[in-house]
């Protein structure tokens, strides 16, 4: 509506492009300081377009902001000299310094132009219309005024008007009006229009520096490394799986719980980043009593504040074998004397010092760690894990010496690991690095400079000879000689506690101990280095209590951070230097080890690697004088201390009898088939951030001897082959661990994926890598190989397989390619154990082929070829004995065991011609086919030349045996074949009229059961109930019907939660609003009357309870005060800037001058940037203003900034609350229920039991006071960053509700207001704790109900419903004989007879409410001993029972005898004909969707293994492997059959029936039915 109106008033404002501002640049360039210019050009930069304008859009949205209406803004850019191509810089600022430095007469100067035409008049008709239509605004009576004479006006009559009324538009009280004057409100939550904000908010690194003895820098870096940590877990949180193999070793394991622990302060089981901050300015930046407090929380494992003496004898073992691992042979006396002082005496020293037998205080421990140099080593190698693995910056270049060198050495000392990752440097970079960092670089040993290898310990000491780098080889026998090799060699040893992780795929394995050069002597240097000169000198008491109070800006100006800025100097990554006999230190660059590799051919420029190995390193490059290499640890800390050009990481594997670096792993090409180009950009991966994470993955295991199978490429050319990418493994990765690699980055679909390897002399040839268990070594794969990836096509086929079926149908390949191909071909696999290659879309034929296949009675009919001499080619039902004729040559073909795979084309071809719909290329059901394979079959080795007519007979209360013989052979006169003999039955039908209950009773024969599956008529909804109470939310699961509504799934909630919990106060329905929550806000209420299908689209719907009976009737708690929880959280700003009371709540419009403005257009021209509006009020108003909706906000700021309003932004995060409302409800209770519903989001100080040992300076808990850690405000519901009170001009974020006792809260309407909770940046910083956001507590109804909807049904109860008697519906009618009309009827059926091979149908597809559905139930069927005999008819179910009777007990059922086999199954001699047990030999898998799924088989071969048929893929699989949950049909066996007593009897001189010339002969007019491109 607004365009048009605009549009319509084009002339008179739209299409004007004169400037409204009346000063120039020059004295708007004077009125601001030189920090504000700088500024405005930083912000336009930020935003300006190629041709140094900002854009209309720019302006709108950097420079007024989304408080300003955007219909008004396009008018505000042309009146400050916007045009077509943009808005200058020198037009900008003059323009914001007349807006917000102008003078009163300059800014109605600016109004009068903004309204005026091109004439410098106003017309009152236009004016009048732009009032109403853009602004929104009622016309006030003063405007009649101004044009009572005259329908146009100047300027000197507007002035004059103006003056007297400044509120009278929304311009004028913007700009001029009087209730915009006030001054007292600052800060972002009631800003005004303008140009600077002095009000600074501390940001989280000042915060947190402010606190801790870390520099604002430290802190940034810390947050990288973080980070970097916290991607590599798999559970998202810096959890102890996470850091353990990070830090142990060199941490021993007995006191890794401890460690972690000591900054885990709020046990929660993470480590947040604040925890991790503060914990490593306890460990390593303290003064020393600070960071011995931090080993005392390390080693007090249950944190009781003492140190029992298990404790204690604990604490005594680490330090000693701590300060046993880096003690050097010339340890100092007292050094040697503390490690071989026995333990004994120790405890001793202990127990005579403590004055509780109980345990060590924390002020014994301290004393007794002074006087003992036991501790000392202990606190350095905190010290250095706080700076390896965390990544904490060294203070200076000589105590990063001292920590990557103690690292190094204690590395190399424990030796390589299999799975383990070292990093290649460049020696160049680790010389200038050894020259730069090294304090006494006159008196540099082999092992300072990097030449002791990894079987040369360096043991951390120095040499006192100088010595030149260049021969230092020679010189030390420390050193061992260096040659061009591949690898070092270790002899393999265990070490107990020591393991080794690769962050890339997590691995963890035993490590080693020995080398083979053993060190021969060490230097005489301490390996510890006391770090008290490089602490903060200051003690923890410095903290947020030293802040002026009185400042708006809670910068931490004497924070411990700056008192060692002031003690140290700046020490950075870019300035740090050190001075050795007055001369610099040249700080080296970032490590550059380009020099290192082989230049790829021009032909891999432009290839990009899959893995991050770096590169290939060159054959002639010598460790000690080329590189160096450095475990990844040390190499992450250089890296982020330093920067790196190229990572080389190499992984350590194990052969034979050694461990060995690969220096040198395999480098695949990786082939793809050409795609479009649009296709080819998507499936380019993105760089991975994990070094090498194709090399690292769990080499090492044993390989299994199989065959590779052969496709050849030839003829008819697939799409062409590219390189696309290379890739390094280790030649002891598993082609397994390489497929998973590949389908994970590429994002293939694992079935629709595989690997070939081509030919390295003949790339027309490619063998299909499918033994997964080999290693690429023992699969022949060797460096530069090269692979094809290949995914299958959209109809399923492989392009390289389908490529060759068509070809060789179509004769195209020669002679000479058809020898080696047949050649390569052979191979020695299990008879039967052949694949079909998928023709298009034919999984479901090939999957129903091979189980067909492998019933073996049928398949050693058709080896023998006895059905050349039972081929039926007059029967008038048959297929001439095509399908025979192919089915039988397919199977001779798959039982030579010489293939591996076949193309079903001519059996394909026969089937299409038959049956159409099998014709094309699109999926077909697999049950479908088999039932037209076995019928086609049968009637073309039907053995009844004639069928006879045979009319069908009722029972007319017959006896059943006689009915069903009568009517089995009748059966028979039309069918015998060897179909007939193996899978057909026979099932009882009994429809009982309910009418008169006459019986009638068919038999009828069968070839499978279609098992009918339960529907999942049931949804699983998951709630998160919110309760008033505060604790942590309850995460509900329960089942509602399809068909139920919203108010029946609140009530069964209801009732849930109240079972659960039968104390606590009663959850009715009426109290519960169910919304969706996205994006850190509500977005739907779901209403009552909604169905529960298709509402509840997004998990969790979160359950609020709105009304708290514990809550009277005048709004107050009649519950405990927790005025108490409020105690030391934190100071907040308000403290430091109250706010008058006077600010409270925007007036009424009805108070204010200003113009009457329409709260619906004022709020519509805002946008909202929820989409679409939600009613906030239950059908029946259950629910109306009897609650609010809160949304957590935070403040965001920038530093380029155009006006004050831009600079500190509130955004959203967080999960919304709601908070109910009661009449009489006061300001102070309003708090109350917000901090109920929020306590538990701020983490709890330490325990109060024991001594208080922080991790932060602990007067930042200490100065807390009682002031709530938020402010409420009033915001509009449907844009969150402004207020719900105040009209735009105000530029006011929310109106602050006061934190008042005495102040009633006015009513509010829920559907256009909600709360803002402004956090305190300070307890957001330090005591926020995000991860509690979506912490729920899981019921036991969540697992319960899932596994409901989702649990197995066993066989048996689907055969329970097939024969259990069912009621015909309306529309199913029977028409009785004895009624003698349609009369309602039930309808029972069971099974008779039994076939020798019972095939069952699970029927997983069913029409549902007009359209087919898949049904996923699991059914759990046997594999063995399966006996269907309760699902039998009376007679032969009570015929079998009897026969399980011993000869000399009671005989039941005397009526029986003598017993009968209803079955009459050929068994083998001494089998018994009544007992019934059948096993599992095949089945056909569906996975996916309906119309979109994929077929696969299993089948128990000729050597009783089980093996998966996936089209043209045949692998050995273990029972226990078969994917049972997707089974769609089984194939079960009677147990005992003789085989050879189902094949007919054929006179071995007896002539076929048809000869293989006549049936080829009417095959090849079959072929030119098909052309396959």
């Amino acid at each position: 509506m607004f365009k048009s109106i605009i549009s319509s008033i084009s002339g008179y404002l739209g299409t004007k492009e004169s400037k409204a501002v009346c000063i120039t640049y020059e004295d708007a360039r004077s009125r601001i300081t030189d920090a504000e210019y700088r500024r405005l050009y930083e912000a336009f930069k930020r935003v300006v377009t190629q041709n140094s304008h900002m854009s209309k859009q720019a302006f709108a949205r950097e420079v007024l902001g989304d408080l300003f209406p955007p219909e008004i803004a396009g008018d505000i850019y042309l009146a400050c000299g916007g045009t077509s191509k943009g808005i200058q810089f020198k037009d900008l600022v003059t323009a914001l310094v007349l807006l917000t430095k102008g003078t009163q007469e300059e800014k109605i100067r600016f109004i009068f132009s903004f309204y005026c035409n091109d004439q410098n008049v106003i017309i009152k008709d236009e004016f009048i219309l732009f009032i109403q239509k853009v602004e929104g605004c009622n016309v006030p009576d003063s405007l009649y005024r101004l044009f009572m004479h005259n329908t146009i006006t100047e300027y000197d009559a507007f002035r004059k008007w103006l003056l007297e009324n400044p509120n009278v538009t929304s311009v004028s009280c913007w700009l001029i009006g009087k209730d915009n004057q006030r001054t007292n409100n600052a800060g972002y939550g009631y800003s005004h229009f303008t140009l600077s904000d002095d009000h600074e908010t501390p940001t989280f690194y000042q915060t947190l520096a402010g606190v801790t003895h870390l520099e604002e820098e430290d802190i940034i870096e810390l947050e990288k490394r973080y980070w970097q940590l916290h991607s590599s877990s798999r559970s998202g949180k810096m959890d102890i799986a996470t850091l353990l193999p990070l830090v142990s070793p060199p941490l021993p394991d007995s006191i890794f719980q401890g460690f972690f622990d000591a900054f885990d302060e709020n046990r929660d089981g993470h480590i947040d980043f604040k925890e991790m901050a503060c914990g490593i300015s306890a460990a390593a930046r303290g003064p020393p009593i600070e960071r011995q407090k931090f080993c005392f929380k390390i080693f007090d494992l249950d944190k009781d504040g003492l140190l029992s003496l298990e404790e204690v004898e604990q604490m005594i073992g680490v330090l000693k074998s701590v300060l046993r691992e880096t003690m050097s042979d010339n340890a100092k006396d007292d050094i040697l004397a503390a490690v071989l002082k026995d333990d004994f005496i120790y405890m001793n020293e202990i127990k005579n010092t403590i004055v509780s037998q109980s345990g060590m205080t924390l002020e014994e421990y301290l004393v007794w760690s002074l006087s003992n140099p036991l501790p000392e080593q202990f606190l350095t190698l905190i010290y250095q894990v706080c700076q390896i693995v965390f990544g904490l910056k060294p203070l200076d270049p000589a105590e990063e010496f001292d920590v990557v060198m103690s690292w190094l050495s204690r590395e190399e000392k424990r030796g390589f690991q299999t799975g383990q990752i070292w990093y290649v440097i460049s020696m160049d970079w680790w010389n200038a690095w050894v020259q730069y960092a090294n304090p006494n670089p006159a008196v540099m040993s082999n092992s300072d400079s990097g030449l002791s290898s990894i079987s040369g310990s360096i043991g951390g000491g120095y040499s006192n000879g100088t010595m030149p780098c260049d021969n230092v080889g020679a010189n030390d026998n420390r050193v061992r000689g260096t040659s061009a090799r591949t690898c070092w060699s270790l002899r393999k040893s265990t070490v107990e506690n020591a393991v080794a992780s690769d962050n890339s795929q997590n691995v963890v394995v035993t490590s080693i101990n020995t080398i083979d050069h053993e060190e021969t002597d060490s230097a005489d240097r301490p390996s510890s280095v006391a770090l008290n000169h490089h602490s903060k000198t200051s003690s923890s008491s410095l903290s947020l209590a030293t802040l002026d109070s009185s400042s708006s800006t809670p910068s931490p100006v004497n924070s411990p951070g700056s008192v060692r800025r002031g003690l140290t100097g700046s020490i950075n990554g870019s300035s740090a230097s050190s001075y050795t006999n007055g001369g610099r230190k040249r700080r080296p660059g970032a490590i550059d080890s380009f020099h290192l590799l082989i230049n790829p051919p021009s032909t891999l420029n432009k290839i990009p690697s899959l893995t991050g190995e770096g590169g290939r390193l060159r054959t002639d490059i010598v460790e000690g004088r080329d590189f160096k290499i450095l475990p990844q640890t040390l190499w992450n800390a250089l890296q982020q201390w330093y920067g790196a050009g190229v990572a080389l990481p190499r992984q350590v594997i194990e052969t034979e009898k050694k461990l060995e670096l690969e220096l040198f792993p395999l480098t695949i090409m990786l082939y793809r088939h050409q795609l479009p180009t649009n296709a080819m950009q998507k499936s380019i991966p993105p760089a991975s951030g994990t070094p090498w994470a194709g090399m690292a993955g769990m080499y090492g295991a044993t390989a299994l001897s199989t065959t590779i199978s052969f496709v050849q490429n030839s003829g008819l050319n697939p799409p062409k082959r590219i390189l696309t990418f290379t890739a390094s493994f280790s030649r002891k990765t598993r082609i397994l661990q390489v497929w998973n690699f590949i389908c994970q980055k590429l994002r293939h679909i694992h079935q629709d994926t595989r690997l070939d390897l081509l030919h390295p002399d003949d790339q027309t040839f490619l063998f299909v890598l499918e033994e997964e268990e080999q290693t690429l070594e023992e699969a022949g794969i060797s460096d530069n190989s090269h692979i094809l990836i290949e995914t299958r096509n959209k109809d399923q086929t492989w392009p390289e397989e389908i490529a060759t079926v068509v070809s060789s149908s179509s004769g195209a390949i020669n002679s000479d390619q058809q020898r080696v191909r047949r050649a390569m071909s052979v191979s020695k696999s299990e008879k039967g154990v052949t694949g079909l290659n998928n023709l298009g879309n034919t999984c479901f034929m090939n999957a129903a082929l091979q189980c067909v296949s492998n019933t073996k009675p049928l398949t050693l009919y058709f080896m023998k070829k006895m059905y050349m001499h039972e081929i039926n080619r007059t029967n008038p039902l048959g297929m001439k004995g095509h399908i025979a004729k192919q089915y039988g040559d397919l199977v001779i073909q798959m039982w030579k065991g010489q293939c591996k795979t076949i193309a079903p084309f001519n059996l394909r071809l026969t089937i299409g011609k038959y049956s159409p719909r099998f014709s094309g290329f699109q999926q077909n059901d697999s049950q479908e086919l088999l039932a037209f394979l076995l019928d086609g079959l049968h009637e073309d080795l039907n053995r009844v030349a004639e069928k006879p007519y045979v009319e069908l007979k009722d029972s007319n209360n017959r006896p059943d045996i006689v009915c069903a013989q009568e009517a089995w052979e009748n059966h028979l006169l039309r069918n015998k074949s060897i179909i007939v003999d193996l899978f057909h039955g026979q099932l009882k039908s009994a429809v009982r009229c309910r009418a008169c209950n006459t019986e009638s009773v068919r038999f009828d024969p069968f070839n499978y059961l279609t098992l009918p599956l339960p529907m999942e008529s049931y949804l699983l909804c998951d709630f998160v109930v919110v309760r008033q109470d505060g604790k942590t939310p309850t995460h509900y699961g329960i089942l509602a019907g399809t068909e139920d509504r919203v108010s029946e799934a609140k009530q069964k909630l209801c009732d849930l939660v109240n079972l659960r919990h039968p104390k606590m106060w009663k959850l009715v329905p009426d109290n519960l609003l169910l919304a969706e929550s996205r994006q850190f806000r509500i977005t739907n209420v779901f209403q009552d009357g909604q169905r529960v299908k298709g509402c509840f689209v997004s998990k969790p719907v979160y359950a609020y309870e709105v009304c708290n009976p514990l809550i009277d009737e005048t709004g107050r708690s009649a519950g405990p005060e927790q005025d108490e929880q409020i105690k030391r959280i934190l100071t907040s700003t308000k403290n430091q800037n109250p706010q008058p009371s006077g600010a409270t709540l925007r007036p009424s419009s009805a108070d204010s001058a200003g113009p009457s403005h329409s709260r619906q257009s004022s709020y519509s021209s805002s946008g909202s940037g929820n989409g679409s509006t939600m009613q906030l009020i239950n059908e029946g108003g259950h629910l109306k203003d009897r609650f609010l909706i809160a949304v957590h906000r935070k403040v965001m700021r920038q530093e380029s900034y155009f006006l004050a309003a831009q600079k500190s932004h509130p955004i959203l995060f967080g999960t919304p609350i709601v908070i109910p409302v009661t009449d009489g409800m006061t300001h102070l209770d309003l708090y109350k229920r917000v901090w109920a519903m929020v306590a538990r989001l701020l983490s709890p100080l330490p325990p109060v039991e024991g001594p208080n040992i922080y991790n932060h300076a602990q007067d930042c808990d200490d100065s807390l006071g009682y002031e709530y850690p938020f402010v409420l405000r009033i915001i509009c519901r449907e844009a969150e960053w402004k207020c719900g009170l105040c009209f735009w001009w105000n530029f006011c974020r929310g109106c602050t509700i006061m934190c008042s006792e005495n102040q009633i809260l006015e009513k509010l309407n829920c559907a256009t207001i909600c709360i803002a909770i402004d956090w305190d940046p300070t307890a957001l910083h330090l005591r926020y704790q995000t991860t509690q956001e979506l912490e729920t507590v899981e019921d036991t109804s969540v697992p319960e109900n899932s596994r409901k909807l989702s649990e197995s049904v066993p066989l048996a109860t689907c055969l329970d419903s097939f024969t259990k008697e069912e009621e015909l519906s309306e529309d199913e009618k029977y028409l009785c004989s004895r009624c003698g009309s349609h009369q309602l009827a039930t309808k029972k059926l069971q099974i008779w007879r039994l076939p020798p091979v019972l095939i069952v149908h699970l029927k997983r597809f069913q029409p549902v409410q007009g359209r087919w559905i898949k049904s996923h139930k699991v059914v759990n069927f046997p594999f063995k001993d399966f006996y269907p005999n309760n699902y039998l008819a009376e007679v032969p179910r009570r015929t079998s029972e009897a026969a399980e009777n011993p000869a000399d007990g009671p005989i039941i059922d005397q009526d029986l005898f003598p017993l009968q086999d209803f079955h009459q199954h050929r068994l083998m001699e001494g089998q018994n004909p009544f007992d019934l047990k059948y096993k599992l030999y095949a089945i056909v898998c569906h996975s996916g969707i309906m119309g979109g799924g994929h077929y696969i088989s299993y089948a128990k071969g000729s050597n009783d293994k089980w093996y998966c048929f996936n089209d043209s893929s045949c692998k050995e699989v273990q029972e226990d492997q078969i994917e049972t949950s997707t089974a769609y049909m089984l194939f079960y066996e009677r147990e005992g059959l003789d085989y050879e007593a189902y094949l007919p009897r054929i006179d071995p001189k007896a002539v076929p029936v048809v000869t293989d010339d006549e049936m080829e002969a009417e095959e090849n007019d079959l072929k030119k039915l098909c052309c396959m491109t």
